[in-house]
Protein backbone atom coordinates (compact mmCIF):
# COMPACT_ATOMS: atom_id res chain seq x y z
CA UNK A 1 0.00 0.00 0.00
CA UNK A 2 1.69 3.21 -0.67
CA UNK A 3 2.76 5.91 1.86
CA UNK A 4 -0.27 8.43 2.44
CA UNK A 5 2.23 11.08 1.47
CA UNK A 6 3.07 9.74 -1.63
CA UNK A 7 1.92 10.95 -4.94
CA UNK A 8 0.23 8.41 -6.87
CA UNK A 9 0.05 8.12 -10.89
CA UNK A 10 -3.87 8.85 -11.72
CA UNK A 11 -3.39 5.68 -13.97
CA UNK A 12 -3.08 3.49 -11.00
CA UNK A 13 -5.76 5.53 -9.17
CA UNK A 14 -8.10 5.05 -11.49
CA UNK A 15 -6.83 1.07 -11.51
CA UNK A 16 -7.41 0.86 -7.99
CA UNK A 17 -10.89 2.60 -8.28
CA UNK A 18 -12.34 0.37 -11.00
CA UNK A 19 -11.39 -2.51 -8.72
CA UNK A 20 -12.70 -0.95 -5.98
CA UNK A 21 -15.61 -0.62 -8.37
CA UNK A 22 -15.98 -3.92 -9.50
CA UNK A 23 -15.51 -5.58 -5.62
CA UNK A 24 -18.45 -3.52 -4.76
CA UNK A 25 -20.84 -4.69 -7.36
CA UNK A 26 -19.37 -8.07 -6.57
CA UNK A 27 -20.50 -7.67 -3.21
CA UNK A 28 -23.87 -6.18 -4.67
CA UNK A 29 -24.50 -9.43 -6.35
CA UNK A 30 -24.09 -11.08 -3.13
CA UNK A 31 -26.18 -9.19 -0.91
CA UNK A 32 -28.81 -9.57 -3.42
CA UNK A 33 -27.76 -13.60 -3.82
CA UNK A 34 -28.00 -14.00 0.19
CA UNK A 35 -31.49 -11.74 0.02
CA UNK A 36 -32.70 -14.43 -2.17
CA UNK A 37 -31.77 -17.11 -0.36
CA UNK A 38 -33.27 -15.61 2.78
CA UNK A 39 -36.79 -15.01 1.05
CA UNK A 40 -36.40 -18.64 0.31
CA UNK A 41 -35.22 -19.42 3.53
CA UNK A 42 -38.49 -17.86 4.88
CA UNK A 43 -41.04 -19.22 2.22
CA UNK A 44 -39.78 -22.85 3.07
CA UNK A 45 -40.11 -21.78 6.53
CA UNK A 46 -43.83 -20.93 6.48
CA UNK A 47 -44.87 -23.95 4.61
CA UNK A 48 -42.63 -26.27 7.16
CA UNK A 49 -44.95 -24.04 10.01
CA UNK A 50 -48.12 -24.95 8.73
CA UNK A 51 -47.62 -28.41 8.44
CA UNK A 52 -45.94 -28.60 11.80
CA UNK A 53 -49.73 -29.03 13.80
CA UNK A 54 -49.86 -32.48 12.81
CA UNK A 55 -45.85 -33.43 12.38
CA UNK A 56 -43.72 -32.81 15.05
CA UNK A 57 -40.47 -33.58 13.36
CA UNK A 58 -40.75 -30.87 10.83
CA UNK A 59 -39.56 -28.41 14.39
CA UNK A 60 -36.32 -29.54 13.62
CA UNK A 61 -36.55 -28.14 10.32
CA UNK A 62 -37.40 -25.04 11.35
CA UNK A 63 -34.86 -24.38 14.01
CA UNK A 64 -32.53 -25.36 10.57
CA UNK A 65 -34.36 -22.96 9.22
CA UNK A 66 -33.47 -20.53 11.99
CA UNK A 67 -30.19 -21.22 11.83
CA UNK A 68 -29.67 -20.73 8.14
CA UNK A 69 -31.22 -16.99 8.55
CA UNK A 70 -28.67 -16.51 11.44
CA UNK A 71 -25.67 -17.75 9.11
CA UNK A 72 -27.45 -15.32 6.21
CA UNK A 73 -27.13 -12.53 8.96
CA UNK A 74 -23.58 -13.22 9.56
CA UNK A 75 -22.88 -13.12 6.09
CA UNK A 76 -24.35 -9.91 5.14
CA UNK A 77 -22.85 -8.65 8.27
CA UNK A 78 -19.45 -9.80 6.85
CA UNK A 79 -20.25 -7.72 3.57
CA UNK A 80 -21.29 -4.73 5.14
CA UNK A 81 -18.00 -4.91 7.02
CA UNK A 82 -16.23 -5.25 3.44
CA UNK A 83 -18.22 -2.24 1.74
CA UNK A 84 -17.27 -0.50 4.47
CA UNK A 85 -13.77 -0.87 3.84
CA UNK A 86 -14.61 -0.30 0.08
CA UNK A 87 -16.22 2.89 1.13
CA UNK A 88 -12.90 4.00 3.38
CA UNK A 89 -10.32 2.94 0.76
CA UNK A 90 -12.45 4.66 -1.96
CA UNK A 91 -12.26 7.70 -0.28
CA UNK A 92 -9.18 7.54 0.72
CA UNK A 93 -8.16 7.49 -2.92
CA UNK A 94 -10.31 10.08 -4.01
CA UNK A 95 -8.39 12.48 -1.65
CA UNK A 96 -5.28 11.48 -3.64
CA UNK A 97 -6.40 12.35 -6.95
CA UNK A 98 -7.80 15.46 -6.71
CA UNK A 99 -11.44 14.11 -7.96
CA UNK A 100 -13.75 14.06 -5.18
CA UNK A 101 -16.30 15.72 -6.61
CA UNK A 102 -16.37 12.79 -9.25
CA UNK A 103 -16.53 10.27 -6.61
CA UNK A 104 -18.57 11.63 -4.43
CA UNK A 105 -21.50 10.35 -6.27
CA UNK A 106 -20.15 6.88 -5.99
CA UNK A 107 -19.52 7.26 -2.40
CA UNK A 108 -23.11 8.40 -2.08
CA UNK A 109 -24.35 5.77 -4.11
CA UNK A 110 -22.61 2.93 -1.51
CA UNK A 111 -23.74 4.81 1.51
CA UNK A 112 -27.17 4.80 0.51
CA UNK A 113 -26.48 0.81 -0.42
CA UNK A 114 -24.79 0.43 2.89
CA UNK A 115 -28.10 1.99 4.34
CA UNK A 116 -30.41 -0.50 2.39
CA UNK A 117 -28.46 -3.43 3.98
CA UNK A 118 -28.54 -2.21 6.78
CA UNK A 119 -32.88 -2.00 6.84
CA UNK A 120 -32.42 -5.69 5.45
CA UNK A 121 -30.39 -6.44 7.94
CA UNK A 122 -32.69 -5.08 10.47
CA UNK A 123 -35.59 -6.66 8.57
CA UNK A 124 -33.94 -9.74 9.12
CA UNK A 125 -33.81 -9.59 12.67
CA UNK A 126 -36.93 -8.68 13.10
CA UNK A 127 -37.89 -11.95 10.72
CA UNK A 128 -35.14 -14.16 13.23
CA UNK A 129 -37.30 -12.62 16.14
CA UNK A 130 -41.08 -13.69 14.60
CA UNK A 131 -39.62 -17.01 13.98
CA UNK A 132 -38.11 -17.42 16.95
CA UNK A 133 -41.39 -16.45 18.33
CA UNK A 134 -43.82 -18.28 16.28
CA UNK A 135 -41.58 -21.67 17.04
CA UNK A 136 -42.30 -20.63 20.73
CA UNK A 137 -45.97 -20.74 19.95
CA UNK A 138 -45.65 -23.95 18.03
CA UNK A 139 -44.00 -25.81 20.78
CA UNK A 140 -46.45 -25.03 23.10
CA UNK A 141 -49.13 -26.07 21.05
CA UNK A 142 -46.99 -29.21 20.39
CA UNK A 143 -46.74 -29.81 24.29
CA UNK A 144 -50.67 -29.09 24.45
CA UNK A 145 -51.29 -31.71 21.55
CA UNK A 146 -48.70 -34.26 23.59
CA UNK A 147 -51.22 -33.61 26.55
CA UNK A 148 -54.42 -34.05 25.15
CA UNK A 149 -53.09 -37.08 24.01
CA UNK A 150 -52.28 -38.25 26.87
CA UNK A 151 -55.24 -37.47 28.83
CA UNK A 152 -57.66 -38.82 25.43
CA UNK A 153 -55.37 -42.10 26.19
CA UNK A 154 -56.05 -42.01 29.96
CA UNK A 155 -59.83 -41.61 29.63
CA UNK A 156 -59.93 -43.92 26.36
CA UNK A 157 -57.75 -46.86 29.45
CA UNK A 158 -60.73 -45.99 31.73
CA UNK A 159 -63.63 -46.22 29.87
CA UNK A 160 -62.08 -49.44 28.56
CA UNK A 161 -61.50 -50.83 31.86
CA UNK A 162 -65.19 -49.45 33.45
CA UNK A 163 -66.74 -51.54 30.40
CA UNK A 164 -64.94 -54.53 31.56
CA UNK A 165 -65.84 -54.20 35.45
CA UNK A 166 -69.75 -53.83 34.25
CA UNK A 167 -69.13 -56.78 31.91
CA UNK A 168 -67.85 -59.11 34.86
CA UNK A 169 -70.40 -57.34 37.31
CA UNK A 170 -73.11 -59.18 35.10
Amino acid sequence: MPVMNEIIPQEELLKQIAQLQSENAYLRTLTADYKFMANNRETEWRTLSLKTFNNIPLQSNLENQLTEIKILQEQIRELHQKIEGGLNRETELTRESGAANEYAYQNDDLKSQLHLLQCELTDLKEQLKRLYNQNSFLQNHISRIAELESLLSNAEEEISRLKNEGQENE
